[in-house]
Order: C-alpha cells, then sequence, then structure tokens
C-alpha cells in the first residue's frame, strides 16, 4: 500500500472517531483505494484475517470504527488536483504531516478485538492459512541475507540514483516478465546465500580429501558464487562475459560496471541516456543478457561439479560455452515474439514496440537493415543473435 494510501484512510479514521454523534460521516476522498475499502473490501479483509494487507492497525480499526459508531458514513470520489477545496487542503495537511518528526497517536482500541478474531472459517483456504501462520511466526535475522540486500541497495543507488526498499528488491525477484522463472529463483536463492556451494559443505563433509567447500581447479579454499561467476577457469564464465559484451556492445551504451550486487539486484537497474531519461528497451535487454549469462555460468559450473565430477579434462569449451548462452538468450527472444500476439495472451501480452526496442540493434540481421518491418510478430522470419549462417544452395 502505497504511503499516501495509508493517509487517507488515518483521515478516515479521525473523521469517524471524531463525529460518532453526527447523523452522516462524509468522507471525500481522491483515493480509489480509500473509497473501495471504506465501502466494499473491509468486510473481505477482515474476514480474511487482514492476511494480505498493510498498515493492518490501521484498517482494523477503520472497520470496528464503522461498525461501533452511530452515524451513516457516506463517501464521495472527486478527481485529484481538480480544484476541489476539501481535498487540496487534505493534501496541504498530509505533506504537513509528512515533515512531522514523530507520527501522532492513534486510537486504535476499536481494531484489537478484529484484529485478534483471526481468519474466519468460511473464508479460510489452504493458501490464505499458510500465509497468515507465516505472517505471525517470529521472523527468524539471517545475517548473509541482511548483508546481501544493504550491498544491492548501495549498488543500485549508485546505478539508478536512488536507494532501493528492502520490499522491492524482493518484488524484483519474483514480479514481472523480464527475468525468466529459473533465472529468479537463481537470483532469490543468491541473496540468501541458499545454493549448495562455498560454506554449505563446511560441516557435511569431512574427509579433506573429498570436500566440497574449495575449488580445487582455481586453489580457492571456499568457492563462493562471486568467484563462480567471475573467477572461476572450470564455469565458462570468461567466455559466457565475452558473449555478453560482444551483444552489448552492438547498442553503443555504456554499462553499469557488474559486480554480486548489480547481478542479485538486475531487476532494478536502470539504462539511462544522457538526460537521465530511463530507456525501456536497453534496460530490459540488460537484465536479460545479465540475467541469462549469470544462469548460463551456473549451469555450466552444475555440469561440470555433478554431471562431469569435477575432471578437468571434462571442462566446456569456449565454443560449447558461447553455443549454450546464446541459445538461451535466442529462446528468450523466441519466447519474447511469441508473447505479442494479442489473440492468444489478451492483456497480458507484450508490447511489440517494446520488444522492437529490446532487441532490434542486437539482431545479426539489424546492421544489414535486412528486417522486414513485421519481424515482431511474423514468427516466419528467421532472425536471432549470434547465430551461424549456412551458406546458401544445396550443397550448404
Amino acid at each position: 500500500m502505497a504511503s499516501n494510501n495509508a493517509g487517507e484512510l488515518v483521515a478516515a479514521l479521525v473523521a469517524v472517531q471524531k463525529n460518532h454523534r453526527s447523523q452522516y460521516v462524509n468522507i471525500v476522498s481522491d483515493s480509489k483505494y480509500t473509497i473501495d475499502a471504506l465501502t466494499t473490501l473491509l468486510p473481505r479483509w477482515a474476514d480474511e484475517g487482514f492476511t494480505n494487507c498493510k498498515n493492518v492497525d490501521i484498517l482494523a480499526a477503520l472497520y470496528g470504527e464503522i461498525l461501533s459508531t452511530r452515524s451513516t458514513v457516506r463517501t464521495k470520489k472527486v478527481k485529484g488536483h481538480s480544484g476541489d477545496p476539501g481535498n487540496d487542503a487534505a493534501d496541504a495537511l498530509a505533506a504537513e504531516g509528512a515533515e512531522k518528526d514523530a507520527p501522532d497517536n492513534l486510537n486504535l482500541r476499536e481494531g484489537l478485538f478484529i484484529r485478534g478474531a483471526g481468519v474466519r472459517l468460511a473464508a479460510a483456504t489452504q493458501s490464505l492459512l499458510y500465509r497468515a501462520i507465516r505472517r505471525r511466526a517470529p521472523k527468524h535475522f539471517r545475517a548473509r541475507t541482511a548483508a546481501n540486500i544493504e550491498q544491492i541497495q548501495s549498488v543500485v543507488e549508485e546505478i539508478n540514483g536512488e536507494k532501493p526498499l528492502e520490499s522491492t528488491i524482493w518484488s524484483s525477484l519474483g514480479k514481472g516478465t523480464t527475468l525468466t522463472k529459473k533465472a529468479k529463483i537463481f537470483l532469490w536463492k543468491t541473496v540468501h546465500e541458499g545454493h549448495k556451494l562455498g560454506v554449505y559443505w563446511k560441516k557435511i563433509d569431512s574427509d579433506p580429501l573429498t570436500a566440497r567447500m574449495p575449488c580445487r581447479l582455481c586453489q580457492v579454499p571456499v568457492e563462493s558464487m562471486s568467484h563462480l561467476l567471475f573467477e572461476c577457469r572450470a564455469s565458462g564464465q570468461e567466455t559466457a562475459w565475452q558473449v555478453f559484451n560482444e551483444l552489448w556492445d552492438r547498442t553503443g551504451r555504456d554499462k553499469p560496471y557488474i559486480t554480486m550486487g548489480t547481478v542479485m539486484g538486475i531487476g532494478l537497474i536502470l539504462i539511462k541516456d544522457g538526460q537521465g531519461k530511463t530507456l525501456t528497451g536497453a534496460t530490459r535487454l540488460f537484465r536479460i543478457l545479465v540475467s541469462e549469462t549469470v544462469y548460463a555460468i551456473w549451469l555450466n559450473r552444475c555440469d561440470w561439479r555433478i554431471g562431469k565430477d569435477s575432471d578437468p579434462s571434462k571442462i566446456l569449451p569456449p565454443a560449447e560455452v558461447r553455443s549454450r548462452l546464446l541459445k538461451a538468450i535466442n529462446v528468450r527472444l523466441r519466447n519474447d515474439r511469441i508473447l505479442t500476439n494479442r489473440r492468444s495472451y489478451g492483456k497480458k501480452a507484450l508490447n511489440k514496440k517494446l520488444i522492437e526496442r529490446t532487441w532490434y540493434k542486437v539482431l545479426d540481421e539489424a546492421p544489414s537493415s535486412a528486417l522486414p518491418p513485421d519481424w515482431v510478430s511474423n514468427m516466419g522470419v528467421l532472425v536471432g543473435v549470434g547465430r551461424v549462417r549456412r551458406p546458401p544452395g544445396r550443397n550448404r
């Protein structure tokens, strides 16, 4: 819930509390969220124990006040910044309140019983009960996760000029279609340091000759994700980043310096022009290329470590590393083109112009202007990135 919605709810709460003896309490707001909460949503949220809501104390207290008051609460929706005297005055008071050093004390007693009632059985589902239990369970502090979050915030602030909230970081790893589901899971586990490498094996392996904590090939005592993605000779990272640089150089734009913070916060990294305007196509391409590159490196490492038993003679050759990464990137390109079909995906279909801005400069055909105007939606047109061309004719 945005902070301005919270302010609107507080204003509504105070208005009802101060007018218990009035026949009518008229609440005028430019917030659709507040109007919907007052008219239809609060009973349902109360049945669900406010499990999926933020600012639960305020919502529960507001619902309790509405149930206990003798006044009739009436609502009216007005357009924001339209010259309405009451709405403009409320905005001014909200701005004044935001400057206060300490928040005002609110009377939230009417919400205590409603909150304590929990989830109504008639409204309960397995998913809802699970979230309710997780919400009430004590949160465990994870020192390594907290350190990674701080690293992400520092890097993103340096690149974008604005420090992201922790909730925004987690949302970037769960929402949106730019990153694949597999890449999101990989990055989420990376932030939590949940991958089975390095210190994970410290208390498991007892035999130093077969211990899996070090990277023996590189003679590194503790194999970390940073080592794997940027230093290891077995993961194919050097070739993979060469492919990344070759593709990104086609855009003609500078790229942010890539560190572990950049990788973990890739869902928030913005590419901007000289005037500070965000370039949606370049931003999306950068996020795709980085996420596909690091995930391909991880797969190469797992293939060598597990599938080939860490045999130094079976390290993937550079040509194979390049081929695998380009294949993954071309799969993303193909899926993007498919997802522009509005007949199949309706409102969830991707915007064709966005796909053009994302991929045009890195396609093989782009420099020679060989692409037809409808290359995004015409699946009969062969387009790709880094494809090896066969000679024409029957002798190809």
